[in-house]
């Protein structure tokens, strides 16, 4: 078998075989496989091998980086298995420095040794601020990725508020899915059984997260964690690895030169050459290293300063400037390694213009980096982008992207120095109205053809805002935390991050009182909206009421019609479509009435909906089309992608496959382009079951088992039992038993949700199992129905996926 001019699967097994020095018997009994199986296998007696086989073979074998990609890609035929989740690690994301890594050596080997056997599941590398620990952390990193394949994954916790941003900040990195329950369990169950170090950076400020991070490494075996911390996170079988300043005294292996000054020398201008007095340069170099007690962040801050003055005149400097006597002259022991930093980065400052200051200082209120205008309204000084400039040269602020962050242990100093001169208070509260305006607008621009241009600057804000709202909940200005989540509340409903938004909107409706009127029905709507996506029907019906009646009495139309709409898809979901008709009509003439042409269109598709649930497909296709041409002249590429998978799913059920999967094909690309998490994932089950009708098995299967993975994430039930329904389609036309017990599982599934199947999906089902039920055995039929009907829904889905795993080569 040669997949693609790549090596034939049976060759490449023998030939890692060998090199691993096992027989036949030996790979056998390591993959828990037969000597038979791994013989037919190198023979090429066998089609292509299962997935599961291929992941025994890797684990046996030890395979990483490239190799088991090639491996993996023989056996399969496609180079991303996205289906074989357990076998392929996320990429590594460990940011790339502009400069280059230098010094710790000795410390990287026995780090890495640490790593590789796996003694110590939970390391710490334990430091003060500015000792290197989280540039030490990256270089670890790197290193393990590149050199042994492991997929290290990086997780800055330094923007955080809140412990219980933590596990999301992890989800995040790892493109897990998200559970209301628990986003720990999202997050065990994309790390499985894979083996995967997981970096924590600045985890002290935190550290009530650790008991989460002590269930992580239960219950993944194979997850390591590192965490960067100033004090120990204080966890049963925690391994606390000291990270201190940079060596002073050189090596003899180092040509005569300490780390500190290693690393001091590659951040010189190239011309430095010898200090302008004539004093030999090394001398100069491993007095001012010994100067800054050898703390990294301290000598890049010093280095960066001999751009403008030799390093004679730097030491000079260093030596007269009494910010720094508590270095100098501290008692035996030397002064802690925070007043050393606190004492560079003051001097650093020295050389800097009051402006300058004041930048830097109004610059600690951010986080997770900010623009050039935000940093102006915050700071009030128009010319606040230009001293950025200055403290950019000074290493005091980076700069990417046209974006500015502050180093931690930076930022931390300088909203300390803040809080001195009294400006704290007054930066946190012009922080708040900026993103309350930030926000504001970009609610109204998510809404016809910049759409996408501003779901992604709110996703690069996601930090900024979330402090924002962390610090107005904290001051009571409940009016500003409101008008925030009610702006974001579109933007968590379209990239998935519909636990949180449900969190913040809690906090602040119990503060319902302190609230305008209004504000409050439109977070009671907004609210219910999260609440349905994740099929909490009961919240959903009780918040959309909440706001219904609120906007009545205040004769707000707009925020009116959007509960009646929210009201009616409520509604038609328990089954009662007279009564959901009617609430979403209703909604539709307001709409109407206030010119509103986007809520019309979001209208006329629900309408469509109920009418494809009732076999009304001309009237359905109706209603679609306008609400289409609605959308278009809207510039609406969400709302199109919407009309269209409805027009998909009525030629589903229309048994115009080729339609289908075209229509389905066009809103999945628009839907994938703005990142709309859910119904990403609902079109991919769609498309996957109108190919799967076609016989295009492979790329069904891998689309039906991402619209599982992704909707069973997100914890909307209604949209994972749907999932399930392609799901088994799929199967079933590939002969797999688990086809049947998909279906017999739909049916008390919806029961317990609350949500009932519709006409049309009903005899949509029945003629799938009329299609496939003659390809099984009836005794094999009639025992995996009957195991279905007692399935939960988390079984469901594990049986689904599995199964799909399972189900490779052709029918």
């Amino acid at each position: 078998m040669t997949v693609g001019g790549d090596e034939q699967f049976g060759d490449l097994l023998r030939r890692l075989r060998i090199a691993a020095s096992l027989t036949q018997e030996q790979l056998a009994e390591k993959a828990g496989l037969s000597y038979r199986g791994i013989s037919d296998l190198e023979r090429g007696a066998r089609g292509r091998p299962r997935l599961d086989t291929i992941r025994r073979l890797t684990e046996a074998l030890q395979l990483t980086g490239a190799t088991l990609m090639a491996f993996t890609r023989s056996g399969t035929g496609t180079a991303l298995p996205s289906v074989a989740a357990e076998s392929t690690p996320p990429a590594s994301n460990i940011p790339v420095m502009p400069n280059p890594f230098t010094g710790r050596t000795a410390i990287l080997a026995d780090l890495e040794e640490l790593l590789v056997a796996g003694d110590h599941r939970l390391i710490t590398l334990r430091g003060p601020g500015g000792a290197g620990k989280s540039r030490l952390a990256m270089e670890l990193g790197r290193r393990i990725g590149a050199g042994r394949g492991i997929a290290a994954i990086w997780v800055g916790l330094a923007p955080l508020t809140e412990p219980s941003q933590v596990m999301e900040a992890i989800r995040l990195a790892l493109g897990a899915g998200e559970l209301e329950s628990s986003k720990t369990d999202a997050v065990i169950r994309t790390i499985g059984s894979r083996v995967i170090v997981l970096i924590l950076d600045n985890f002290e400020h935190v550290a009530d997260a650790r008991i989460e991070i002590a269930h992580l490494l239960t219950e993944c075996p194979r997850l390591t964690v590192v965490a960067t911390s100033r004090t120990p996170l204080g966890v049963y079988g925690e391994h606390v690895f000291p990270v201190g300043p940079l060596s002073l005294s050189p090596e003899p292996s180092d040509s005569g030169e300490s780390e500190a000054a290693k690393l001091f020398r590659s951040r010189l201008p190239a011309d430095a050459g010898r200090s302008d007095d004539g004093a030999d340069l090394g001398r100069v170099i491993d007095a001012i290293c010994r100067r800054l007690n050898g703390l990294p962040l301290a000598l890049e801050l010093a280095a960066a300063r001999t751009w403008t003055m030799s390093p004679a005149e730097l030491l000079h400097d260093l030596q007269t400037n009494s910010s720094l006597d508590v270095v100098e002259q501290a008692p035996a022991g030397g002064p802690s390694m925070h007043e050393s930093l606190s004492a560079a980065i003051a001097w650093s400052l020295r050389f800097l213009s009051g402006t300058e200051i004041e930048a830097l200082l109004a610059a600690s209120v951010f986080r997770g980096g900010f623009g050039g205008d935000a940093l102006i309204a915050v700071s009030g000084q128009p010319t606040a982008t230009r001293a950025m400039a200055a403290l950019v040269r000074g290493s005091l602020v980076d700069v990417h992207d046209r974006r500015f962050s502050l180093l931690e242990p930076i930022r931390e100093f300088a909203e300390e120095q803040a809080a001195i001169a009294g400006m704290a208070e007054s930066l946190t509260r012009a922080h708040i109205r900026f993103f309350v305006d930030f926000t504001e607008l970009a609610a109204l621009k998510l809404f016809g053809s910049e759409q996408s241009a501003w779901l992604a600057s709110l996703e690069t804000e996601h930090d900024n805002f979330r402090a924002a709202l962390h610090n107005a909940i904290e001051r009571g200005e409940w009016e500003a935390a409101g008008r925030i989540a009610q702006a974001c509340a579109r933007f968590w409903r379209v990239r998935g991050h519909l636990s949180e938004g449900r969190d913040w909107m809690r906090r602040i409706l119990r503060a319902a009182d302190d609230l305008e009127p209004a504000l409050a029905a439109r977070l009671a709507y907004s609210a219910g909206s999260l609440a349905s996506a994740q099929s909490d029907l009961a919240e959903a019906e009780r918040l959309q009421l909440q706001g219904l009646e609120l906007a009545r009495t205040l004769g707000d139309a707009d925020t009116a019609a959007k509960c009646l709409n929210g009201l009616g898809i409520i509604a038609r979901s328990r089954g009662d479509e007279h009564d959901g008709d009617e609430l979403v009509s209703q909604s539709l003439d307001l709409r109407r009435q206030i010119g509103d042409n986007w809520g019309a269109a979001a209208c006329l598709v629900n309408l469509g909906n109920s009418a494809v649930g009732r076999k009304d497909f001309d009237r359905a296709e109706s209603l679609f089309d306008e609400s289409l041409q609605l959308w278009r002249d809207c510039g609406d590429a969400w709302g199109v992608a919407f009309s269209l998978a409805s027009l998909a799913e009525l030629s589903l059920n229309r048994l115009d496959y080729v339609r289908a999967a075209n229509l389905a094909a066009e809103s999945l690309e628009l839907r994938r382009d703005l990142n709309d998490r859910l119904d990403v994932y609902i079109t991919a089950g769609l498309l996957g079951e109108a190919l799967a009708r076609q016989g295009a098995d492979e790329e069904a299967r891998t689309l039906v088992f991402e619209s599982i993975e992704g909707t069973f994430g997100l914890n909307s039930a209604e949209s994972t039992i749907r999932t399930l329904a392609n799901a088994a389609t799929v199967l079933g036309l590939r002969r797999h038993p688990s086809g049947p017990t998909l279906w017999a599982a739909i049916g008390p599934l919806r029961e317990q949700v609350g949500v009932q199947t519709d006409t049309a999906e009903v005899d949509r089902i029945s003629m799938a199992i009329a299609d496939t039920q003659p390809l099984i055995p009836t005794d094999v039929w009639a025992d995996a129905w009957a195991r279905g009907l007692d399935l939960t829904l988390g079984e469901a889905v594990g049986l689904a996926l599995e199964s799909l795993r399972d189900t490779t080569g052709p029918r």
